[in-house]
């Protein structure tokens, strides 16, 4: 009788069906184990510019905390303040003084893409917040007083959707301001800031009236809004390249010299204003932040400021500084 002869075929086969069981053994015993590298993809860590800082000032090593911000995002950019009550709209919020009848702070984020877009025209529908519960001031307050609703968060910025810059008019939004003032440095300041946004990319804006100034003068026959001697804008360039910080403390009245003249550290507004601002950043961050800023990094735009004084210099020949 014949020997049968194995094909090399058959031969694989055979083996191949034993080292499959063999293989499924050994996957099974080290699962089990925990000794397994492979991580699934889902489950990979995300990539640094993915992480948000969460509350990173709990840590109480310095060492421990980043050289620098890891995205350019803060989770918590609101101010601390004396326990204002926080009303958030859409794209801003704002902490309201009942008994100045003004928010003490707003704050918001200014982006280039928001920015870009633009394109919403100015609505001018002015009317009382419905969020403060204690009743905001309202647009017969400002009848007659010799004083502009200023804008805190300007209607410029909000330009990208027609609820941003609806919301922007609601009166716990506005500040009396002088006319001088408000369509003079104030709006070169607002307009100066969209282009560092454009530039930056991304802003966080703080903005407020000077409260702890008191002043005597009120207007309005039904609410009494104080009319502040001072304003602040606070800016922060969170960027991971190059963060920066600047402050600016305006007078409420006509001014014929450079934006650069009013500009501050944050550390001298937080001083002047009693308020803490961007708190959730790191503390190695903040402190050099907000100690110091370099003008070189905040070119402002010289001929914007020389528009500004010839229409200064003609709104005084011509009279025409009358409140709106």
């Amino acid at each position: 009788m014949a020997k049968k002869t194995t094909s090399f075929f058959d031969t694989l086969k055979k083996w191949g069906g034993g080292l499959a069981i063999i293989g499924v053994i050994l996957y099974a015993l080290a699962e089990f184990a925990g000794i397994t590298t492979t991580e699934p993809q889902k489950n990979k860590p995300k990539s640094k510019k993915d992480t948000l800082v969460v509350n990173p000032k709990t840590t109480t090593n310095s060492q421990d905390e980043p050289d620098m911000p890891s995205n350019g995002k803060l989770k918590n950019y609101l101010p601390k303040d004396n326990g204002l009550p926080v009303i958030r709209h859409t794209y801003f919020s704002l902490g309201y003084s009942e008994k100045d009848e003004q928010a003490s702070w707003v704050a918001y984020e200014l982006e280039k893409r928001r920015l870009l877009k633009g394109g919403v025209e100015r609505t001018d529908n002015f009317r009382p917040d419905p969020d403060v519960s204690t009743g905001s001031a309202t647009p017969s307050d400002y009848s007659a007083s010799g004083y502009d609703r200023g804008h805190l968060c300007p209607a410029g910025d909000m330009a990208f959707s027609e609820n941003a810059m609806s919301e922007t008019f609601f009166m716990s939004n506005m500040s009396p301001q002088a006319p001088a003032c408000n369509r003079g440095i104030w709006k070169e300041l607002e307009e100066q800031v969209r282009d560092w946004a454009k530039i930056n990319g991304h802003l966080y804006v703080v903005t407020g009236p000077v409260l702890a100034l008191r002043s005597l003068k009120k207007i309005g026959k039904q609410n009494k809004i104080n009319v502040p001697k001072m304003y602040y804008k606070v800016l922060l360039d969170y960027s991971e390249k190059n963060p920066k910080a600047i402050g600016f403390l305006i007078p409420n009245a006509a001014s014929d010299e450079p934006l650069e003249n009013f500009a501050k550290t944050v550390d001298e507004v937080e001083s002047l204003t009693g308020l803490d601002f961007f708190p959730d950043l790191p503390n190695n961050i903040e402190n050099k932040l907000e100690s110091s800023f370099d003008m070189k990094q905040w070119n402002t735009d010289k001929k914007r400021y020389e528009m500004r004084l010839k229409w200064t210099n003609s709104a005084r020949m011509n009279s025409s500084l009358q409140a709106n």
